[in-house]
């Protein structure tokens, strides 16, 4: 079993670094965002959980548009934050609740299954156990309304060993061991303040496979084909030059290659 109270201690820690980090990642957010959006239902007011939602980047965005959103994650200290972010942002979450992912049945989020979009946009990247990915989804499914959307992002492989040969290309070689047992589980441990899990496309449509509420519509590249490094050239362009650029990485988001370049894949899902 993952001990998600490490989760919580390293994200209280560094709620800062998380509140930027989609600023760093521009593209990935951009992405992400555009996607959710095309993908739902136009003209309506939708209620919306943000699980592991952290500061709040992605409900508030959703907030501005008149959406319904309740705010969970399991650092209190990001929910803090993301409160602050609302109210300059002028907006007002439905609630904020503070929640572990592994446990929505024994939260406040028990008795509500009156969603008709469920965000799970990091709480899967630090569960170890793949029956414990099949429960949080599973869990979120059930939250959600028949016809309703789940939208749940992964960390890939390919992007943690990117960041290897970028940062430390040594390292493969000195720890070996750890590496050749993380190609194999995914399981990134090697460190005592957190630990995450890694995948690969194929083994993001088995797990989801697993879970029969849900029929995966599409997945997304969440860096598109330039990946992370690339990608964060373009966060000095105009706004104009940056939106081109999201054009042609969504144009390309589902093509395989870039679901292989990418360090976040978004699976699109329907609740049945």
């Amino acid at each position: 079993m993952s001990d998600t109270t490490i989760v919580a201690d390293f994200y209280n820690t560094n709620v800062e670094i998380e509140n930027n980090r989609l600023v760093d990642g521009k593209l990935e957010f951009a992405v992400t965002l555009r996607t959710i959006l095309d993908s739902l239902p136009k003209g309506n007011f939708l209620r919306i959980a943000d699980i592991g939602g952290g500061t709040g980047r992605y409900a508030i965005e959703l907030a501005k548009l008149g959406h319904k959103v309740t705010l969970s994650d399991i650092s209190q200290g990001e929910l803090e934050l993301a409160a602050e972010n609302a109210i300059a942002a002028k907006v007002t979450f439905e609630a904020i609740i503070c929640a572990d992912a592994t446990k929505l049945r024994e939260s406040a989020f028990s008795q509500d299954e009156n969603f008709d979009v469920v965000l799970l946009l990091g709480p899967l990247y630090h569960l170890l156990g793949r029956e414990e990915r099949i429960a949080a989804l599973s869990a979120c499914a059930a939250l959600t309304k028949p016809n309703g959307m789940v939208f749940a992002s992964f960390i890939t492989k390919f992007g943690h060993l990117r960041d290897v040969a970028r940062r430390d290309p040594g390292r493969l070689a000195r720890e070996a061991e750890f590496y050749n047992e993380y190609l194999e589980n995914g399981k990134y441990d090697r460190r005592k303040d957190c630990f995450s899990h890694h995948t690969h496309p194929t083994e993001v449509r088995d797990l989801l496979r697993g879970i029969p509420e849900l029929s995966v519509e599409r997945l997304v590249a969440c860096e598109s084909f330039l990946g992370f490094a690339s990608a964060t050239g373009l966060n000095r362009l105009s706004e104009d030059g940056f939106q081109a650029w999201v054009e042609v990485a969504l144009r390309f988001a589902s093509d395989p290659c870039s679901l292989g370049a990418s360090e976040h894949i978004l699976a699109v899902a329907r609740r049945v």
